[in-house]
């Protein structure tokens, strides 16, 4: 599934030794966790967080750069740990060099992470010199850990009308996480977003997570579980080395009140997950 699969289980799995900087971003095997990431955002009301989300077949999860919240994860469990967001109207990271470094040296070689999100959605359009700076910020974290980052890129650009503007992000994380939400209450569910979505960043030839959609806000729909099958179903067609799901707990809306859909996740999160890469 990843190139240099193995060089990744080591690096990624066993984390970067406590006591020496990791290589740089170059050397860090680009795609993998080292496992198949089937991951969720957000919480799910349990004592830890995540222990509904684990029982619905999840093992990587959303958390602070915080060794607490590290070790309170359920055994076995990994993380995708938020370095901070990206503020699109001044073009910076909400977090400066200085901040990130104290957070990472806090975490330092915990054998829970299993990637780093750094800022989401950002656009290149609205900042150009923004894949410039996420590329170093990937290469400040690789001083630390060689553990792979990630960022999600939107499948459209709402100031220009581009569609699936992943083209700038090639080479500034080590996994580009695309988000792609069909199903909307003005427009049904557009089946046709996936695919054309996947057919754009393969041809990046950059390693690349799904984020599928499980939430609903005023535009956004929440799927029924057939919709939940089929958005697998089409991403199963792709070169994805892993996925997220968005999200379990979002404004209003708790996974837990829906339990035809956790049954669902927890069927889909038992399929192996068969890309074409």
């Amino acid at each position: 599934m990843l190139a240099a699969l193995l060089a990744g289980v080591c690096a990624l799995a066993c984390g970067a030794a406590p006591g020496a900087p990791a290589g740089p971003a170059a050397a860090v095997s680009p795609a993998a966790a080292g496992y198949l990431v089937r991951g969720v955002y957000g919480k799910d009301g349990s004592p830890d967080g995540h222990s509904k989300q684990m029982q619905a077949g999840f093992n990587t999860f959303d958390v602070n750069p915080d060794r607490s919240q590290l070790d309170a994860l359920p055994a076995g469990a990994k993380a995708f740990v938020w370095l901070g967001g990206w503020k699109k109207d001044s073009c910076t990271f909400e977090r400066d060099d200085n901040t990130v470094v104290r957070l990472l040296q806090g975490i330092r070689g915990h054998s829970a992470i299993g990637a780093f999100f750094l800022g989401d959605e950002p656009l290149a359009s609205a900042c150009p010199g923004g894949p410039a700076k996420f590329r170093a910020r990937t290469a400040l974290v690789h001083r630390f850990d060689a553990r792979p980052t990630f960022t999600v890129i939107q499948e459209y650009d709402p100031s220009t009308g581009e569609r699936f503007p992943y083209a700038p992000w090639r080479g500034t994380v080590d996994i580009v996480a695309i988000d792609v939400y069909p199903c909307s209450f003005a427009n049904g569910c557009n089946w046709n977003l996936i695919p054309d979505a996947i057919a754009a960043i393969d041809r990046l030839h950059v390693p690349y997570w799904a984020v599928l959609q499980d939430f609903q806000d005023d535009y956004y729909r929440l799927p029924s579980a057939a919709e939940l099958a089929h958005q697998w179903q089409l991403w199963r067609a792709s070169r994805a080395t892993g996925y997220l799901v968005f999200s379990w707990h979002w404004k209003s809306t708790e996974l837990s009140s829906y339990p035809d859909n956790v049954a669902q996740l927890a069927t889909e999160n038992r399929v192996p997950f068969t890309t074409t890469g």
